[in-house]
């Protein structure tokens, strides 16, 4: 055994909480994701569709000259009938204003809903993105260290080899190929970092990955899920949901409103006329009429009906998605209740036992190589476990928070109210 060199430390788990950071890139995606600026956009239209909504018609106005003479043009032949002005304007059936208000304002909270819902998941990718970069980088160091780690075993077998002759070029040959295999898994390691830190970059909004490093972004220990029945009943909240009760409730008032349209309107005019002298002389002073015509649905009933039914159909498949998609959600929550419950009990075992037992024999080789007792081989093999034992650790921290995340999502907590709770 050649001689025992200076022990190194225990390798420390890379823990520390990076909330703070993690929070400051979802802020940054969403000031900056154009996703967001899109369902802005639709909000505003429903908010301007519904200003509209319920204005009443435009009145009209007109005038004219009746029996004017053409081929003697004046006002005061006797031919010439007069002028005339006339005011027009419809009234609406009762009723249709306002469900035409009420489908437009139910549109409206359907898109805010919308927009909360992809600001809620955005925030979501952002955390989850976020993590992942934080335990890719876990992986690579990892992953590092065990190239390291290898490599030194494989240059203790070959010392051995050389000083004991040809017994030891089996196991100095099979390091070689674990070595070369750990390189290969470091490099993959690498590259699923970089992969990482680009999509966490492209979800905030930057176009390079460079400055994002997720040795910053290490979760925090999320609580442990709440019981089943708090969790459906908070299903309620979810933006889906809330937008597809909106959509509903603005099929309903349309289909009223498309009732309202079948019987039409009142339609009142007013008409002054005024008599050339010559005419006013001979049959009187000037007029003025009103006239007040209801249409006669004949044709349009058929249609406005269909129209009705048709919207009424809208709705009631629209309120038929929204219950599956409250089954959905309801599988959602309780599996990542379920996950996150398992999460942080092997972070428990980990914590627990796992990783105090794998420091303690890290210490003891430790020890042994100190006194003399044991060469820098027992150490590097008693390392090699505690580098994988923490690796899981921050692994199941990992999917922990994601679960957690997951679970904050499927309950409608929007990303808006996340920042103004803090």
């Amino acid at each position: 055994m050649p001689p025992a060199a200076a022990p190194r430390p225990a390798p420390e788990a890379p823990l520390r909480d990076g909330t703070a950071a993690v929070e400051a890139l979802v802020a940054e995606a969403l000031r900056a994701h154009p996703t967001l600026a899109a369902r802005a956009a639709m909000v505003e239209a429903a908010v301007h569709a519904e200003a509209r909504a319920g204005a009443w018609p435009e009145p009209s106005a007109g005038v004219g000259l009746m029996s004017f003479p053409l081929m003697r043009p004046g006002f005061a032949e006797m031919s010439m009938t007069g002028f005339s002005f006339m005011v027009e304007e419809e009234l609406p059936m009762p009723g249709l204003l306002a469900a035409r208000k009420a489908a437009a304002a139910a549109r409206v909270r359907a898109a805010r809903a919308s927009a909360e819902g992809a600001a809620n998941e955005l925030a979501a990718a952002v955390r989850r993105a976020a993590w992942a970069l934080w335990l890719a980088d876990v992986s690579a160091v990892q992953w590092a260290e065990e190239v390291e780690l290898l490599t030194t075993l494989r240059d203790l077998a070959r010392a051995a080899l050389a000083a004991k002759g040809p017994g030891e070029a089996v196991a100095a040959l099979d390091l070689e190929r674990i070595v070369a295999t750990a390189r290969t898994e470091a490099l993959d390691a690498r590259a699923g970092r970089a992969e990482a830190a680009a999509s966490l970059a492209a979800l905030v909004g930057r176009t390079s990955a460079d400055g994002l490093t997720g040795s910053a972004l290490a979760p925090a220990r999320p609580a442990a899920p709440a019981p089943a029945e708090e969790l459906l009943s908070a299903l309620g909240g979810h933006p889906t949901l809330r937008a597809g009760a909106a959509r509903v409730e603005a099929d309903l008032a349309e289909a009223k409103a498309r009732r309202r349209e079948a019987f039409g309107g009142v339609t009142v005019r007013l008409e002054y006329l005024w008599r050339s002298d010559a005419i006013a002389e001979a049959a009187g002073s000037d007029l003025l009429s009103a006239t007040v015509m209801v249409p006669l649905p004949i044709f349009a009933a058929g249609r406005e009906g269909r129209e009705a039914k048709e919207a009424e159909a809208e709705a009631a498949a629209a309120r038929a998605d929204n219950e599956a998609m409250r089954l959905e959600l309801t599988r959602a929550v309780m599996a990542a209740a379920a996950g996150l419950r398992e999460s942080l009990a092997a972070i428990d075992v980990y914590d627990t036992e796992l990783i105090p037992a794998a420091e303690g024999a890290f210490k003891a080789s430790r020890a042994a190589v100190l006194a003399g007792t044991a060469g820098i081989d027992r150490l590097i093999l008693a390392e090699q476990p505690l580098i994988h034992i923490r690796h899981g650790r921050a692994a199941a921290l990992a999917r922990a928070a994601a679960l957690a995340e997951e679970i904050r999502s499927l309950l409608g907590r929007s990303a808006a109210a996340e920042e103004k709770s803090r």
